[in-house]
């Protein structure tokens, strides 16, 4: 599974996850290795959360 390309729908899928007993899989998702995780976020250095996944 990946994450949505809109970081905003993501959040739903974040939501859909640990409503029906999937919370490992939303947490995979979370600290995933991919530019397109919280994880890659904070390892970019940033204090807020972005609008997009990155800046490319």
């Amino acid at each position: 599974m990946m994450m949505p390309p809109n970081f905003i729908k993501s959040q739903y899928l974040m939501d859909a996850l640990f409503q029906n007993d999937a919370g490992t899989e939303a947490l995979a998702l979370i600290v995933a290795p991919t530019d397109r995780s919280w994880k890659h976020m904070v390892e970019s250095g940033t204090t807020i959360t972005w609008e997009a996944w990155d800046q490319k």
